[in-house]
């Protein structure tokens, strides 16, 4: 059965954090659902999207493998230590041809599908720049259309896509939602327990 989202847009996942806040894999704790905190984003995206493109730091074989066996593209980022601009350079260095790009992190689980497709299809639709809202607070994924391409190849600083979204503000469209889980991540084993996915999350830090 085709993807919502075939050979216009690639998914890109960032999972190369290093976890240090966390005290542990943060990535591989489970949820409340049993899911790897991980890998419940990469579920969402892997039925939305044709590509899914996974960037997991180097020493983290038993994530990979996880990405692995759910038939992801997983990408080992050597170079893990220099940032997430770093990581999602890395992504779109080995993207497919595509007309742009959702970039989710992998340490926020509680997003709804239908946030991703919101963002997707606003990238479709012709938006340079887009994401979510929820009570006018912007949050996550972020889209890039391929206008942008050279600027996320050059990426290489932890401040990640953030100078581009200040550079061009004015052409970001924010797409209002009711979803808190755009606002939500995962630092620290505190987090993780004030947030629920079987209920309706308190409000983020």
């Amino acid at each position: 059965m085709p993807k919502r989202y075939g050979a216009e847009l690639t998914a890109v996942l960032l999972a190369a954090g290093q976890s240090t806040r966390f005290g542990s894999a943060k990535l591989l704790h489970p949820l409340a659902n049993g899911i790897p905190l991980g890998l419940q984003a990469a579920h969402h995206l892997q039925a939305l999207f044709d590509e899914v493109l996974v960037v997991v730091n180097a020493n983290s074989p038993p994530l990979q493998q996880h990405y692995q066996d759910l038939g992801l593209n997983s990408l080992i980022h050597h170079q893990a230590d220099q940032g997430i601009g770093s990581s999602i350079a890395k992504a779109i260095e080995h993207s497919s041809p595509r007309q742009g790009w959702l970039i989710v992190l992998a340490d926020m689980p509680f997003i709804q599908a239908s946030s991703f497709c919101a963002v997707a299809d606003a990238l479709l639709s012709g938006a340079k720049l887009a994401a979510p809202t929820y009570q006018d607070k912007r949050g996550h994924p972020v889209g890039f259309s391929s206008y942008f391409k050279n600027e996320l190849l050059n990426l290489n600083q932890d401040q990640g896509a953030q100078q581009i979204l200040k550079k061009y503000a004015p052409q970001l469209q924010l797409i209002p939602t009711q979803d808190q889980g755009i606002l939500i991540d995962i630092d620290t084993l505190d987090d993780l327990n004030t947030f629920h996915l079987d209920e309706k999350p308190r409000s983020p830090r």
